[in-house]
């Protein structure tokens, strides 16, 4: 769940931001995908190999999922009820 507390988010600002930054093109209307597939990549296979083990999969794993899923409820399912009012139903 990506609700921490702002204190436990801090030490993660400054370098989250300069990731960001880095990731998108200079429009700032866009990113590479495959950017950020290596940054996230880098991330979770860094991580795995602390404790290559199937629990550090397993937490990884479930990790993507839900924010894959937090993605989707809380931007996707906006962004397309806003289209369907837009545009009408299929």
């Amino acid at each position: 769940m990506p609700y921490i507390k702002q204190q436990d988010r801090e030490p993660f600002a400054k370098c989250l931001d300069e990731l960001i930054a880095n990731l998108i093109i200079e429009n700032k209307k866009d990113f590479k995908d495959g950017e950020l597939n290596y940054c996230i990549s880098k991330v979770i296979n860094t991580l795995f190999e602390l404790n290559p083990s199937y629990a550090t999969i397993n937490k990884i794993i479930g990790v993507l999922e839900c924010a894959k899923q937090e993605f989707y409820v809380v931007k996707a399912i906006e962004y397309e009820r806003i289209k369907m009012l837009q545009n009408g139903v299929v």
